[in-house]
């Protein structure tokens, strides 16, 4: 007998675990607020150089009036250059010896700027552009601190996994929530760019492993039908939080007082802890029997159902999972079982690659919704409510016409549609475009965990999983990155998307379709699975019932306790 034969006795998802889920993946909002905060602490503004003479003239002892002396000092500030496209107002100014070159309308030397700048705080009232001068040779720094914050991201999914495996689901949830609280409020007071660097990293992690807990254990607590539906229905709490950061981010505009306010009602999570259960999956994994077991009576108990005499006594517990152990695969598989053999080696990489264009393509059109030429605040919040539907809309399709294909659909058009933005002038098109890519390589992010969960043999897939997790978190390290090229050329950025996208949207179609076919359970299968003419292409078999036992098996061992991803 199976641990998750219990969930047919005291039910697979009822009263008790409803509760639970409910206030569990309210822990995801924090952390899609945290995640693209960056928007609006780093709001790029209108700026020019400070200049001395010019802030020191004195309009009324020449005779100017109010709008003759704004004319003069507007004149006074460096052109843009119309040859070369070059701003070169931001970052020089000319040099006066007096007030009385200000006059002189000849030529004026042009030189770079040495005394600072000023910004336009019309519409944010400070950012960490304005407050560190993150201009002109220090313009990359902003991108720069949003891809340290993925790095701790990355950091966080290995070290929270580990932790869990050790300590438990829900202290590594709580202390994460804990350290979300504690970093957040600490960089709203960030004396310099580094400590706010290494604070967003900190924020990162914590929050990475909050997002991981809060699956991990929705996932656990519940039976294998609704893993599914719970492991994708938390992405749309995420998808309220960056929603509610729009809201936020309107109401307050300084930076500081904009992360302070993000990171302290983090600590009402703490209401939830009584109510949320450890994982008794991971209780038995540690041979801790009786608390198992009194956890699986209250599910019982709020379920309305009665506990099998296997699990309610401790006893009785470890003889069954005991017997589970002897019957199951037993030896330790690392990532080099997936690159002993061809075929398993062809679809790793294949699916490393996807998970890192799904995330790169994400976070891109993500954090680049302030350069869209319409209203950030609304931008931002449109741009999380087109998640909801595609969660949704993947719900429905990819058990209906193939997790691969309903992949490749969404990508290659999400790709398309980055690439039309290129020919789209900033407005209310580009934004209605842009946000059909967003609809797309979110739906495509939520069916592609399944996806690779079935990809991959039972004794390798949770190592599997942890690799092409790594790989997604690169390709959000490298978004901030490929956004700030587009200071070369303004499409660079979105035509990096749409080749990624659709080559990723291609790619997976020599990955076999899952729907409604065996998995594979061993090395050996996963070697010979989709060898022969079994690619998405050219395979779709309908048989239901395979393709639901089949998911439940993929997922209930991706679920299990990593034993080493890397």
């Amino acid at each position: 007998m199976k641990f998750d034969d219990v969930f047919k006795s005291i039910g697979e998802f009822g009263a008790y675990q409803k509760r639970a889920y409910a206030l569990l993946v309210l822990t995801a909002i924090p952390v899609g607020i945290h995640f693209l905060a960056q928007v609006f602490l780093a709001a790029e503004t209108d700026h020019w150089c400070t200049n001395a003479v010019i802030d020191a003239f004195n309009c009324t002892e020449y005779g100017l009036s109010e709008n003759g002396c704004k004319n003069l000092t507007n004149s006074l500030i460096v052109k843009d250059n119309t040859e070369t496209n070059e701003q070169e107002r931001h970052c020089k100014s000319y040099q006066f010896e007096s007030e009385d070159d200000v006059f002189d309308n000849t030529s004026w030397p042009v030189v770079d700027c040495t005394t600072g700048w000023k910004y336009d705080t019309s519409q944010y009232h400070s950012t960490i552009i304005q407050e560190w001068n993150l201009v002109c040779k220090d313009s990359h720094k902003p991108a720069t601190a949003a891809s340290v914050m993925f790095g701790g991201v990355l950091l966080g999914s290995i070290l929270c996994g580990t932790f869990a495996d050790h300590i438990g689901r829900k202290k590594v949830l709580f202390i994460c929530l804990s350290l979300a609280t504690l970093t957040g409020s600490l960089a709203s007071f960030s004396p310099n760019f580094w400590f706010y660097c290494l604070m967003r990293f900190c924020i990162g992690a914590a929050c990475m492993g909050t997002y991981l807990m809060a699956f991990v254990i929705s996932t656990e607590i519940v039976g294998p039908k609704p893993r599914t539906f719970t492991g994708i229905t938390i992405e749309m709490f995420f998808a309220i939080g960056y929603m509610l950061l729009a809201l936020l981010s309107y109401l307050i505009r300084s930076w500081r007082n904009l992360q302070l306010v993000s990171s302290v009602p983090i600590l009402l999570t703490f209401i939830i802890f009584p109510f949320v259960p450890e994982s008794p999956r991971w209780l038995i994994t540690q041979k801790r029997y009786k608390e198992a077991t009194d956890i699986l009576k209250k599910m019982a108990e709020g379920n309305g159902r009665e506990l099998p005499s296997e699990f309610s006594d401790p006893d009785e517990l470890e003889k069954t999972m005991m017997k589970s152990e002897e019957e199951g695969d037993m030896k330790r598989h690392t990532i080099v079982d997936l690159f002993r053999t061809p075929n398993l080696r062809k679809k790793s990489l294949n699916l490393f690659y996807n998970w890192m264009v799904n995330s790169l393509v994400y976070y891109g059109l993500s954090l680049g919704t302030s350069n869209m030429g319409v209203n950030d605040y609304l931008a931002m919040f449109v741009s999380g409510a087109v998640e909801l539907p595609a969660v949704v809309f993947c719900l429905l399709t990819a058990s209906r016409f193939g997790r691969g294909r309903t992949i490749s659909f969404v990508m290659i058009v999400g790709g398309l549609a980055c690439f039309a933005t290129v020919f789209l002038e900033k407005g209310p098109a580009l934004m209605s475009v842009a946000m059909i890519g967003k609809f797309c390589i979110t739906a495509s992010f939520a069916i592609i965990y399944i996806f690779a969960a079935e990809q991959f043999p039972t004794p390798v897939r949770g190592v599997g999983i942890g690799c092409c997790s790594v790989a997604a978190r690169i390709g959000g390290i490298m978004a901030p990155q490929i956004l700030y090229f587009g200071s070369l050329w303004k499409p660079l950025p979105y035509v990096v998307f749409s080749v990624m996208s659709v080559s990723a949207g291609v790619l997976v179609l020599l990955l076999p379709e899952t729907l409604n076919v065996q998995l594979p359970e061993s090395i050996e299968d996963g070697e010979t699975f989709g060898k022969n003419n079994s690619s998405t292409l050219k395979c779709w078999k309908r048989n239901r019932e395979v393709d639901e036992k089949a998911t439940e098996d993929a997922l209930n061992t991706t679920y299990k306790p990593a034993d080493g991803v890397i």
